[in-house]
């Protein structure tokens, strides 16, 4: 998440004619496929921030999911005379959207919920589990939702590396090598993995090095995607280093 390298500017290799918000554009039309797209796009990528702010407001794991269930059914309707390009960051916006969707009875949307045709894009085993290991107990809603979501953005990243790495026929190194895309080896661990892919301790160190500058850069792609100027997007970049770190937003 931190500059590594010389790139090029925002603006040559981001138009931000392709971010969140143009997701939530595509809400305003109420019929159609590419709403319903845009929406379960919103919905898989962003339902476990919401859903840790819901468990984190005390609400029980099968409750939680009903109410990010109801959250998303509502969206298209709650932003329909919105221009969320106003709005500045896209973690902001979202979670001005759910206080504002807790204020009311979210129980009263089940039938928007079934028109919408919803449903969780995750099991509750795996929410939990992942809730168990990025948060501790005393976290707040707030601070569990702005976690999640800089999480969420590594977690996309992560997962466009992997298919890029299934893509090329690597799959295999990749998984052997992914643990080191945060943290360094200990003495014997290239030995042990150059064995079982049989390839030398050098060229690892160097497929390490390259997985880590692809993966800064697609953390990057994935954050640049989440600010409507370029101004924001170094304040968000720190802001959400941060949030991994621990740091209260």
């Amino acid at each position: 998440m931190t500059n590594s390298s010389p790139r090029q500017t925002l603006d040559e290799r981001h138009s931000f004619s392709k971010t969140r918000w143009s997701l939530v554009l595509d809400l305003h039309r109420p019929q159609g496929d590419l709403a319903d797209r845009s929406l379960r796009e919103l919905s898989e990528r962003y339902w476990y921030p919401v859903y840790a702010y819901a468990r984190r407001s005390g609400h029980c794991p099968e409750i939680a999911n009903d109410l990010c269930l109801a959250y998303f059914a509502q969206l298209p309707g709650a932003v329909s005379a919105i221009d969320p390009r106003s709005h500045g960051r896209f973690r902001d916006f979202l979670l001005e959207q759910l206080n504002a969707f807790l204020t009311e009875d979210w129980r009263k949307y089940s039938m928007t919920v079934m028109q919408q045709h919803l449903t969780a894009p995750f099991s509750l085993e795996e929410l939990e589990a992942r809730l168990g290991q990025d948060h501790r107990p005393s976290s707040t809603p707030t601070q569990a939702y702005h976690r999640s979501f800089a999480l969420e953005v590594l977690n996309r990243a992560l997962h466009r590396l992997r298919n890029e790495a299934a893509q090329s026929g690597r799959l295999d190194m990749f998984r052997l090598l992914q643990p080191f895309l945060t943290s360094e080896p200990v003495p014997g661990q290239y030995e042990d993995i150059s064995k079982q892919l049989n390839t030398p301790p050098l060229v690892l160190a160097i497929a390490i090095k390259r997985l880590r500058q692809r993966f800064r850069e697609l953390a990057e792609d994935e954050l640049t995607e989440t600010v409507t100027n370029p101004a924001d997007l170094d304040s968000e970049r720190t802001a959400l280093a941060d949030l991994l770190a621990g740091k209260t937003p």
